[in-house]
């Protein structure tokens, strides 16, 4: 399947275009990773131009019903955001954890979750909009971006998928998103990916080291 060209001008679709109500979505930011490469530090809490990094991806989220943080420690720091602070029911299992987790906490009216890491402080503001016009179209439950490569998180996914996703929270974010766990299961229930093309790379870098948060 082609990727789902984003907006020509902005490179992002605005919320009118996408249909999507603030009313029916919740954002999970994942702060559950080790941080080996920033010496075990959770890098979502470490300074960034000034300010804690999470500050800055927060800053670049979508307007939404719930947001949530994932975290497995320093959950005290977190609840300091002043957002719900969720963790893995069981550790160790990696973003999926993490997501499968929160779903089970989101609200009756929530319909799309939108799901990004807590190390990208560049992601663009009209992302979440242009995923949910790119699933709409192809009625896909799930959505991911490519640039000059494929991108699974950010993600959004709606309550079929993250119903799915409950019943076996284990592997790659890749796979869940590709459809391989279960082929037959996932052409049924919808939950192969749309593909969003975006015209920018830089705007899903991550930063992994200390020399990244340097900069």
């Amino acid at each position: 399947m082609e990727p789902y060209p984003a907006h020509r001008e902005s490179g992002c679709l605005n919320q009118t275009e996408s249909m999507l109500k603030t009313s029916q979505l919740a954002v999970l930011v994942l702060c559950g990773g080790t941080g080996r490469r920033v010496g075990g530090a959770d890098k979502p809490l470490l300074p960034y131009r000034g300010r804690p990094l999470l500050e800055t991806v927060l800053s670049r989220l979508p307007a939404a019903q719930q947001t949530l943080l994932s975290a497995n420690r320093n959950l005290a720091r977190y609840a300091r955001f002043g957002l719900r602070v969720v963790s893995d029911c069981v550790p160790g299992r990696g973003p999926l954890a993490g997501i499968a987790s929160a779903a089970t906490l989101l609200e009756q009216n929530i319909k799309w979750l939108y799901v990004v890491p807590g190390d990208a402080p560049g992601l663009p503001q009209g992302l979440c909009a242009a995923l949910h016009a790119a699933a709409a179209s192809h009625s896909h439950s799930t959505a991911y971006a490519r640039a000059e490569r494929a991108h699974y998180l950010p993600l959004l996914a709606n309550r079929a998928a993250l119903n799915r996703l409950a019943r076996s929270p284990d592997g790659a974010v890749r796979d869940w998103l590709q459809g391989q766990r279960g082929d037959a299961e996932s052409e049924r229930s919808g939950t192969q990916s749309a593909v969003l093309a975006w015209p920018d790379e830089r705007a899903f870098r991550n930063l992994n080291t200390e020399a990244d948060f340097a900069v």
